[in-house]
């Protein structure tokens, strides 16, 4: 099956309808006269399509008897109209990336890392040469400022808003009622739009510019990078790629804003310091929301050996450490606003590195329950542990002592069975099996810092044991 071969219908359809959503609001906003006016002139220029070029004197005809007031709505008019027309452009394109990828046959359709994967198993690529090449990926995407930018965060808001009710609106099991809804809201989306000054009246400072970074992280990134990931990670599960180890992150982030003194005087160390408190302001914030949707959502009682110890005997004992991280996040997001605002620093536990806990409960969830939803929420907060750049948990370890290299170390035994033994201070305990004196370990994984209750530590290594 192939795309239909009018693919674009739809994106007309969008602008069509935007379009008439903006012309209401200009009757309402402006009366009838303002769209008259840009509808004469709209007209014009569809008109001369058929002709190549618009006549400048026809153009200056109609725009000469307007007075100055007139001239700066009529332009505001087709600046709407046409940053509308390119949230429609933009919505039809991922319209069809989505067709493309229902309809793989179609030509000229890039299918991305399943059609990489398919070409290098077609040249004789090893999916173990595959995974050891990704394995070490490492992309850094560096946030810098931009004074330039001229779009207010606000109108970007409203423009995802709109892009958000055309997926809705694609809906083909939409009744009446709801189809009246979306178009309501859109049209309410389109008034708040021309009703909110484009132009910024005050410079941007530094700060400014960063609060615009981080409202990229905040409502794109944050979401995307894991989603990604998990793409990725589906796709080379299709391809028959061994899972890559749970703390694989290969998307990192740097930033220059608050810091880039090149050229800005305005960028001072009281400056950087404010903007560095703001960013841990944000990744508290951003980590606290998960983490409180992960509390309504993880009230399974299995759990994985690890994550009991932590936890003691508990019928939820997810929700028992998700409880302790979110009581120090919000110690740290309050800190990080009393240090901002020049108040006294509250007292409290501040939140701890993130990743272990999450880490803990993902590997939990994956390894003991095996829930495909293990790959979800925490895999939201697993991924944005390791773009802080925060030590893995043990079970990282776990993760690549489980699924271990195809090929043995060369002074090892074949074929071997390959498992993961937890030892207390050298004594085993609590292992899916341990080191017998008869299987000999293979290198050192992890060792976790002394427990509180006992003192002990302890550590995960590999093993094998020649087959009989």
């Amino acid at each position: 099956m192939s795309v239909d071969q009018d693919q674009h219908a739809p994106l007309r359809d969008n602008v069509r309808l935007l379009g008439e959503e903006l012309g209401a609001v200009l009757r309402e906003q402006s009366g009838e006269r303002l769209y008259d006016t840009v509808e004469t002139i709209r007209q014009a220029a569809v008109e001369s399509r058929s002709d190549g070029e618009m006549e400048l004197a026809r153009l200056r005809g109609l725009l000469d008897p307007l007075n100055d007031d007139t001239l700066l709505e009529v332009a505001r008019a087709f600046s709407q109209f046409l940053n509308l027309a390119n949230i429609a452009e933009q919505h039809h394109r991922e319209r069809l990336h989505r067709r493309h990828e229902r309809y793989p046959g179609d030509p000229d359709t890039d299918q991305g890392l399943r059609q990489v994967l398919a070409e290098l198993k077609h040249k004789g690529i090893a999916p173990e040469r595959i995974r050891e090449t990704l394995t070490p990926l490492s992309v850094e995407l560096v946030l810098t400022a931009h004074p330039t930018e001229v779009t207010r965060r606000t109108l970007i808001r409203k423009y995802d808003q709109m892009a958000d009710l055309l997926a809705e609106l694609d809906h083909p099991d939409l009744n009446a009622e709801e189809h009246h809804g979306l178009r309501q809201r859109l049209r309410e989306l389109i008034l708040s739009a021309w009703a909110t000054d484009e132009i910024r009246r005050e410079r941007p400072t530094p700060v400014d510019e960063a609060k615009w970074g981080f409202a990229v992280i905040e409502q794109s990134l944050w979401r995307a990078v894991p989603r990604v990931m998990r793409d990725i990670e589906a796709e080379l599960g299709q391809a028959g790629i061994d899972a890559l180890p749970a703390d694989w992150v290969p998307i990192r982030f740097a930033s220059w804003m608050g810091g880039d003194r090149d050229g800005n005087p305005n960028v001072t160390a009281t400056t950087t310091r404010e903007v560095l408190l703001l960013a841990r302001w944000m990744a508290a914030d951003l980590y606290l929301r998960d983490v409180e949707n992960l509390l309504a959502d993880l009230s399974m009682h299995r759990a994985s050996d690890e994550l009991l110890a932590r936890t003691g005997p508990s019928h939820e004992p997810y929700r028992v450490v998700l409880r302790g991280v979110r009581d120090r996040l919000k110690v740290t997001r309050r800190r990080m606003e009393a240090l901002v605002e020049g108040r006294p620093v509250p007292r409290g536990k501040a939140s701890p590195k993130a990743a272990n806990c999450s880490t803990n409960c993902y590997c939990s969830t994956a390894r003991c329950a095996r829930w495909a939803w293990a790959r979800s929420p925490t895999a939201n907060s697993r991924t944005a542990c390791g773009a802080s750049t925060v030590s893995a948990s043990p079970c990282c370890a776990l993760t690549s002592v489980r699924n271990p290299p195809a090929t043995p170390p060369p002074w090892t035994p074949s074929p071997v069975t390959w498992v993961w033994a937890v030892t207390a201070n050298g004594t085993s305990a609590r292992s899916n099996a341990s080191c017998s004196p008869s299987w000999k370990a293979v290198g050192h994984w992890w060792t976790t810092p002394s427990t509180a209750a006992t003192g002990a530590t302890a550590t995960y290594v590999r093993c094998w044991k020649p087959a009989r």
